[in-house]
């Protein structure tokens, strides 16, 4: 795992690999621990509808998620404000005691606005501890999805996946570009 792991001057690079805490946190780069790391997943399987919860196997995937987060020394999750993100983040905290916070309702349809609002009050807040960002492929007819936003803010400079199975792991050193490390978890999904 280790050598697939290097930094271009101001490239960042992906990897994509199955999940497992316990390779995020062997990676290393200049035989430094990575300081801080963002996670971020789109919301679990849900029912049709304009703000629906999550259905059978979106409910067994959060709980999967929690499980395979046990140890990742998560300090906080945010979500936007939807009923399939919060029921998304509810496991991982309540089996870990982290807090959830709700993003403002007014950026659910706005992916910029939302990007924009976690770059600045969020990332620069919890650079001492990692965070979960659970979001949404596509936020209303106003461009991309906050997770794409955000996704290209981080320094990503591709278009993103975002399937329900797909996590994107960012190892953040500052003043230097980020690490993406896109990571599979449980089953595949559809979208």
């Amino acid at each position: 795992m280790r050598d697939m792991i290097s930094v271009l001057a101001g490239v960042c690079l992906t990897v994509v690999t199955a999940f497992s805490p316990v390779q995020a946190e062997e990676i290393h780069e200049d035989g430094q621990r990575v300081p801080f790391k963002v996670y971020m997943i789109r919301h679990a399987e849900r029912d049709p509808g304009a703000n629906p919860p999550l259905n059978e196997r979106g409910r067994a995937r959060a709980k999967l998620l929690a499980g395979l987060m046990a140890d990742s020394q998560v300090t906080a999750i945010y979500v936007t404000d939807f009923r399939r993100n919060r029921q998304t983040a509810r496991p991982l905290a309540e089996r870990g005691g982290i807090p959830v916070h709700v993003l403002p309702k007014k950026l659910n349809s706005d992916g910029r606005a939302c990007a924009d609002y976690f770059m600045d009050n969020i990332v620069k807040k919890h650079s001492d501890g990692n965070i979960l960002f659970i979001g949404n492929s596509k936020s209303g007819e106003k461009g991309m999805g906050n997770l794409q936003e955000i996704y290209r803010r981080m320094g990503g400079d591709t278009l993103p996946l975002t399937r329900y199975f797909d996590m994107y792991v960012f190892f953040i050193h500052p003043g230097r570009p980020a690490i993406i490390h896109h990571v599979m978890y449980g089953d595949r999904s559809e979208q």
